[in-house]
Order: structure tokens, then C-alpha cells, then sequence
């Protein structure tokens, strides 16, 4: 997975706002959907963030997996990654 290029993200009160700054939107984004979006600027796998999302949320595996399944197709219907 590709991060969108022209993408600004900020923490402002413990919630984390993207701006997509061609589009000119901004998403807030819970603290499950940041720890993803964390996850995934590291380069990590889908399986392996969910791994992780398993962990620090204490969910089920399959549970992380379903979110972070649901979490990456939005990202893409967004267009925020590729």
C-alpha cells in the first residue's frame, strides 16, 4: 500500500486529522483508525497491523482484522492510499 503523496496529518487533543490537500478535505480519525494510520505510514502489512491493533485495543484477532480490512478499503475509496 501507497500513502497519498500530498497528505497532512496533525494531533490535535488526542484525535488525529489527516488533510488531503489536493482535495482540500479533513478527516478525523479515531484512536483506532489513528493507530492504523500509524501502522501503516511504517510500512506495515494489513496482517500485521492488525496484529497489532489486536494487541493494544485488546480484540480479538479476527475482529482487528475485519476493522482493518474495513479501515484500508475506506482509505482507498477516500483515495488516501493506493
Amino acid at each position: 500500500m501507497k500513502i497519498k503523496e500530498k497528505l497532512a496529518s496533525r494531533e490535535i487533543a488526542g484525535e488525529l486529522y489527516i488533510v488531503d490537500i489536493e482535495a482540500e478535505i479533513l478527516h478525523a480519525l479515531n484512536p483506532t483508525a489513528a493507530f492504523l494510520w500509524e501502522c501503516l505510514k511504517k510500512g506495515l502489512t494489513a496482517e500485521k497491523a492488525a496484529l497489532r491493533l489486536a494487541a493494544e485495543f485488546e480484540v480479538s484477532p479476527q475482529d482487528a482484522q475485519n476493522d482493518t480490512e474495513l479501515f484500508i478499503k475506506t482509505l482507498k475509496n477516500k483515495g488516501l492510499i493506493s
